[in-house]
């Protein structure tokens, strides 16, 4: 973490309806000649006798903003961060001209954001810095393009992969923007007004830190005009604080920031694997410590405790609910199915195979290297960092994983023939290059996957996207983001990446505004302990993230589901057979099925809070989403695995509904 008792702490508390500002502690005579200074710019009045500034509260938050990027530390109290964040939020005249101005100049183009969309729009034109975190697919490009102030200086920091996208979507959403690639390092800089730089995370110049200014980007790149925007997009490439990605993304946003700019972090994967990167990517936003105050407090809202002597933390789930609310002051987190209502569920199956026994060899001579010094599968999995051993157990892991892909291709190409002959398109995603390739060389199939250049990336999916391709070979790292493939509606997993972003990011290329049937996952996993834990310790990772994540949806939408815990139905199989592509759905069969549709009916009534108050009536926390969904479904009818779920769930509330009927 960032060594934040070094900086200088500068007290703001509310006091007689304006911000009272005192240095807390010794400032060195630099120090304190740069905290006078401060109050140059604002209306500031000094009392003697208490030896501090007061300011206006209008100018509160512009102040708090300069001294940030002075390098000193504010310690705001509650009082005034509320009043801040109240007047913060209160439309101003500049902000509503902007709204207005986009949404008028869009409709004079038939172009039409969804009512979601243009509710990002009016919250993001009023703030200086924030993070937009709404799901993959709801449309966060379209979103932060159209925040942007008119003729103003645009710097975007994108994946190399997806440069191309964003200029395409600024020429179609903001004309009036002049977008420009940067390519091949050394090419930084910065944007003129009514233009838009688009460079990527691998090309930005080195920051260097100076002193309590932070980390800053070398003289030699100028200072970005008066008024630029920095959109980072997937900025949970700056979940680590050691990367120099990160570094150099600090060091833009404290340039941009001195020069009275806006900060837009986007992500739809804040949480990668655990809070302390959700911390890491709220700095890099300007955003955590009006959020959160400080890191310890942070630990402390998110549950965490540190294990030994170092940086490692235990964190537990769920959060604490001041941590949902203090994220949402700074961010806005919305789901799919928010933004498109009509989308139809998803569906993860797990089907279990036999693998041969030279497979089976490698993967216990995986296990046996990590027992042999002592670490476990899951503990591997969470290191970073590995000792010598510990490396060479890792590559013996790595064997095993690569030789498990190859063992599974022939239950996949089952799977590839079954669909061919059912007429429908499939998606072959892996974290590996084989089974990618080895779809790939089957008649009217393609693959994205590393090498494959921009351009042809383009011509497979717009071919399976009009049905000249009957499937696509995909690895996650390259097929997992910027592109739509809606045309399918079925994945063949033949494993997952250690990183649950990455598998959400790959599964969201069918699941976009546009689907319009129900999706599945078919996940495979080999009977062998190797391959059973590590799909167990992601899916594991994707509850701890959605539990942590998903709660901050913001209270606007409060009531609607969140992404997996409302419509993902999750089944477990051994070998395929004969397949049906989606369930029929039916009223109740029988006594008990009745029983359980009036329990969960009742539940859904009492719980009118959605589990928000712990009052002991409705569902629970963890039932809420999925049970209101249930209920909203019976009208229509459940599925044959919905009906289980009803059962199931109306069964842990005795209490409140009774005993089922006897069997």
């Amino acid at each position: 973490m960032e060594n934040l008792k070094k900086r200088p702490s500068i007290s703001l508390l509310l006091k007689n309806g304006q911000a009272r500002i005192s240095p807390m502690g010794f400032f060195p005579s630099a120090t304190f000649d740069k905290y006078l200074a401060s109050f140059s710019k604002f209306s500031s009045t000094f009392e003697k006798k208490e030896k501090a500034h007061y300011i206006p509260l209008v100018e509160a938050k512009a102040y708090l903003e300069l001294i940030r990027s002075e390098g000193f530390l504010p310690n705001v109290s509650p009082q005034l961060t509320k009043e801040i964040h109240t007047l913060g939020v209160e439309d101003s005249r500049e902000d509503n001209q902007h709204y207005q101005w986009i949404i008028d100049d869009l409709a004079s183009r038939e172009l039409a954001p969804r009512p979601l969309q243009k509710e990002a729009v009016r919250i993001m034109s009023k703030r200086r810095s924030f993070l937009l975190l709404d799901e993959m697919g709801v449309g966060k490009t379209i979103e932060a393009l159209c925040s942007i102030p008119k003729e103003a200086p645009v710097l975007c920091v994108v994946p190399a992969i997806v440069k191309i996208n964003w200029k395409e979507e600024c020429e179609k959403w903001r004309p009036d923007l002049s977008p420009v690639q940067l390519k091949g390092r050394n090419s930084f800089r910065w944007p003129r007004p009514r233009e838009m730089v688009i460079t990527n995370y691998e090309i930005l110049p080195r920051a260097v830190r100076r002193g309590p200014l932070g980390y800053c980007i070398p003289e030699e790149f100028g200072s970005p005009e008066k008024g630029t925007v920095l959109i980072m997009d997937e900025v949970h490439k700056a979940k680590s604080t050691s990367a120099q990605r990160t570094r150099s993304l600090k060091g833009i946003k404290n340039h941009v920031k001195r020069t009275s700019g806006k900060v837009f972090g986007l992500t739809g994967t804040p949480l990668i694997n655990h809070p302390a990167e959700l911390w890491n990517v709220a700095q890099v936003c300007d955003v955590a410590e009006e959020a959160f105050g400080t890191w310890e407090n942070y630990v402390r809202i998110m549950r965490g405790s540190r294990q030994g002597y170092g940086n490692s933390y235990i964190w537990q789930t769920p959060p604490m609910d001041e941590a949902i609310t203090s994220l949402q002051r700074v961010s806005l987190r919305r789901t799919l199915e928010m933004a498109a209502p009509e989308m139809p569920p998803i569906t993860h199956e797990t089907v279990t195979i036999s693998i041969d026994k030279q497979t089976k060899e490698a993967c216990d001579k995986a296990m046996e290297a990590l027992n042999a010094i002592g670490i476990s599968l899951e503990d591997a999995m969470d290191d970073a960092m590995f000792t010598k051993d510990q490396d060479l157990a890792w590559k013996e892991i790595s064997r095993a994983r690569k030789q498990l892909s190859l063992a599974k291709m022939p239950t996949v190409m089952k799977y590839v023939d079954e669909y061919k002959e059912a007429e429908e398109p499939l998606i072959v995603m892996s974290a590996m290059r084989g089974p990618a390739e080895a779809v790939s060389k089957r008649d009217k199939w393609g693959a994205i996957m590393g090498g494959v250049s921009h351009k042809q990336r383009d011509t497979y999916v717009k071919a399976f996207q009009n049905g000249d391709l009957e499937g696509l070979g995909i690895t996650m790292s390259a097929g997992g983001v910027g592109i739509t493939l809606t045309r399918g509606s079925h994945i063949l997993a033949v494993d997952s990446s250690w990183t649950p972003a990455d598998n959400q990011q790959a599964i969201a290329r069918i699941r976009r505004i546009g689907q319009t049937r129900p999706q599945t996952v078919v996940w495979i996993v080999a009977d062998h302990e190797l391959d059973r834990k590590v799909h167990h310790k992601v899916m594991l990772k994707l509850n701890f993230i959605e539990t942590s994540v998903e709660a901050t949806t913001s209270e606007i939408w409060k009531g609607e589901e969140s992404s997996l815990g409302t419509n993902i139905q999750i089944k477990d199989h051994k070998e395929p057979n004969n397949r049906t592509f989606q369930q029929p759905r039916r009223g109740p069969f029988g006594e008990t099925e009745e029983w359980a549709a009036e329990a969960i009916a009742k539940l859904a009534k009492d719980d009118e809070d959605y589990a928000l108050i712990n009052n002991n009536l409705g569902f629970s926390r963890v039932d809420s989403p999925v049970g209101h969904s249930l209920v909203r479904r019976l009208d229509v009818g459940l599925t044959e695995s919905e009906w289980s779920r009803c059962v199931a769930m109306a069964k842990r509330y005795p209490a409140q509904v009774g005993e089922p009927p006897a069997e």
